[in-house]
């Protein structure tokens, strides 16, 4: 919902339409124009002007493909080399970018990285701004986010001049934590961020994780409309503010093929939150782990309206994310398994380095889901 409050200025007109319960522009515009004066008892003129403003905030003057030429592309750099390259930067702003992968590939530790980057002074690479990090696994500490600032860069961190450690007490007041435990409380905290946003000069917005609070929802119409509603409302976020907008999601198991005919029945490991949720993010990454290959992991850009597919390694270390080794018969492989992006989730079984890590791990998963009567992702 836009607060009706961005929109109009005059605070007699505001309190008017409050005593009403008329506190957003959508339900503003939800009445027609003689109900809202007869409602309200406002001036013909006044009751206008505002429909009008409300209808502006909502639904803004197109604007064509030389002026987006023109305003260029803002980024937000990871700070993993391999990443920034492959994306042409970073992490796009004014939309949507989801990591997805199992459990323990690292997707926190990226979100993590990316808050101390965008937090980070622009004079050492960062964005000098603020972030808002919604977490709903508890996952997120603050001790991991200043051992990695000062694992990362030293330089600004762990300097000589800074003895009160004053420059990391101002990195994490710029991350903004709140804590969410249901997709009723998620939407309603993406609906009140614009104001939060604004005041703490936000760069980057983080959900960690999507799936978390959508599981906990029972299956159906329902829980596609909370999910179609929280898209929704990140999308407004990051265009309208003009921020990055950084989600994780999970993965869930499916069986495809018939065992009819001794056909194969194939263990497929996918996104999870279905087909209406991968459509409304803009780029997916997908994270997983490589057999034989240490701590190594695999992170392939399988989505993305402004780069080819392609992919990285890299390690966890106290300093976050950092380049592995980059096969490049891992690129090849992966630009010749497959168009889409269902696909090449898949494409570790043609592999032979990644082949039935993520495979073994969720065949007990489905298995359980399915035994304790969980919804199907």
């Amino acid at each position: 919902m836009r607060p009706l409050k961005r929109v109009l200025k005059d605070p007699k007109v505001l309190q008017v339409f409050a005593k009403h319960h008329v506190t957003s522009c959508e339900s503003l515009l939800g009445f027609p124009l003689l109900d809202l004066m007869e409602l309200t008892d406002l001036p013909w003129m006044t009751v206008v002007e505002a429909h009008h403003s409300a209808a502006r905030a909502l639904a803004p003057a197109p604007t064509t493909a030389h002026d987006l030429r023109g305003r260029g592309k803002r980024f937000l750099p990871t700070s993993l080399a391999g990443l920034d390259e492959s994306l042409h930067g970073g992490l796009p702003f004014g939309t949507i970018t989801e990591v997805t992968g199992p459990c323990g590939t690292g997707k926190t530790q990226l979100c993590t990285m990316a808050a101390v980057v965008a937090a980070l002074p622009v004079q050492h690479g960062g964005l000098g701004g603020g972030v808002i990090y919604i977490d709903t696994e508890n996952a997120f500490t603050a001790s991991r986010l200043v051992e990695m600032a000062q694992e990362r860069f030293p330089a600004w961190f762990c300097a000589e001049d800074d003895p009160g450690n004053r420059r990391l007490r101002d990195l994490a007041q710029r991350v903004c934590i709140i804590r969410v435990s249901s997709c009723a409380e998620l939407s309603k905290t993406l609906d009140g961020l614009d104001e939060t946003a604004i005041e703490i000069d936000a760069k980057l917005l983080v959900v960690d994780s999507v799936a978390a609070v959508a599981r906990r929802e029972q299956g159906g119409r329902d829980r596609i409309d909370l999910l179609a509603n929280e898209a929704r409302s990140l999308k407004l976020l990051a265009e309208r503010l003009n921020i990055a907008v950084l989600v994780t999601n999970q993965v869930t198991t499916t069986l495809r093929g018939h065992a009819e005919d001794d056909e194969a029945v194939d263990v497929v490991v996918t996104a999870a939150l279905g087909n209406t949720w991968a459509h409304s993010v803009n780029t997916r990454l997908v994270v997983d782990f490589r057999t034989g290959v240490g701590q190594e992991r695999l992170l392939r850009i399988v989505k993305s309206p402004l780069v080819p597919l392609g992919a990285c390694t890299f390690v966890v270390t106290a300093a976050g994310l950092v380049d592995g080794q980059t096969d490049p018969a891992i690129l090849g492989d992966l630009h010749d398994a497959g168009v889409g992006h269902d696909a090449l989730m898949t494409a570790r079984s043609r592999l032979p380095s990644a082949q039935t890590v993520s495979e073994q791990q969720h065949c007990s998963v489905l298995q359980a889901q399915a035994g304790m009567g969980w919804p199907a992702m």
